[in-house]
């Protein structure tokens, strides 16, 4: 099926191609010197047949680029609703399983609870386990959906066509800041604190282009640089665009909430002796951990308790 879009795509291009000279070649021609007028009424018929044919594949150019455009685009959408979708549920299901999971010392959680991430980015930030490589992968595919669509300058009700830099800004960075949040880590464990500091300071450079997008959206819809299609869509735009404000409030609010109230219950670190990690590394409940929680529990770093 693939292969056969591809064909009549390439066919109506070529069509295309041969429509637009024939077109120039006939609109181009000058009468010859004593022609009657029977002839000339034949030619500026040919003139306005080869000029409406053209215009129709014209059309129907832009109209098959804007459904692939719109159909990459939803694509995109998609894959990075499930890059987040596929590891909550993973890591909901890992959280209230039984029996409970224990600490490099062998012991249950003082919370009583199995470990939680603090956040989002912590939860997929090893891409060593099965649900950071799917959110990888995932993040990644729908980048690219996005900058190869090219739709903030092929769909009307996005194109700013007094503002070309901010469409151009809207079409790269959001896809490069999915790509910096899948591929660039986020630590919390305090270990190594150059990395620390230099990881998490891309992870948000990275976080802040891929906001970019609301502000941009926030713009054209405040200023009507773009051509809205209805007032419904209008309303629409502004009501997504309010809820994810909204749900950005709520996530660094509770964030801080969390981590400053003492709302049980807080993560804990402590740097294993020799000792430890080797009685950690023999025992049973050593396949619980994820390779990066393997190579620091080898190297003395700083584990969870």
């Amino acid at each position: 099926l693939a292969w056969k879009q591809k064909r009549n795509y390439d066919i109506s291009r070529s069509q295309l191609s041969r429509d637009v000279v024939l077109g120039i070649m006939v609109c181009n021609r000058r009468p010859a010197f004593g022609s009657d007028s029977s002839n000339q009424a034949e030619e500026e018929t040919l003139k306005m047949e080869t000029l409406n044919r053209t215009m129709q594949s014209l059309q129907n150019e832009a109209l098959a680029q804007q459904r692939w455009t719109a159909q990459l685009l939803l694509a995109g959408i998609v894959s990075v609703f499930l890059a987040w979708a596929l590891p909550i549920t993973f890591e909901i299901g890992r959280a209230f399983r039984s029996p409970l999971a224990k600490n490099f010392l062998g012991q249950p959680f003082p919370s009583g609870n199995n470990f939680w991430p603090r956040n989002l980015s912590e939860m997929v930030s090893d891409p060593n386990i099965a649900h950071g490589q799917t959110n990888r992968y995932l993040m990644i595919f729908g980048s690219m959906c996005w900058l190869i669509s090219r739709y903030p300058w092929v769909l009307n009700n996005v194109r700013m066509p007094s503002r070309p830099g901010m469409t151009g800004c809207q079409a790269i960075f959001p896809a490069a800041g999915l790509v910096g949040l899948s591929v660039v880590p986020i630590y919390l464990v305090p270990s190594e604190a150059y990395y620390y500091w230099y990881s998490n300071g891309m992870h948000a450079i990275t976080t802040a282009a891929f906001a970019s997008y609301i502000l941009i959206e926030l713009y054209r819809l405040w200023t009507g640089a773009a051509t809205i299609n209805s007032s419904m869509e209008r309303t629409l735009r502004w009501l997504f665009l309010a809820l994810t404000l909204l749900c950005i409030l709520i996530y660094f609010t509770a964030d801080v909430a969390v981590s400053s109230s003492g709302i049980c219950c807080s993560d804990e670190y402590r740097r294993p002796s020799a000792h430890e990690s080797q009685a950690a590394l023999q025992s049973v409940h050593v396949n619980d951990y994820s390779p990066r929680e393997l190579q620091d529990l080898l190297r003395l770093r700083p584990m969870l308790v």
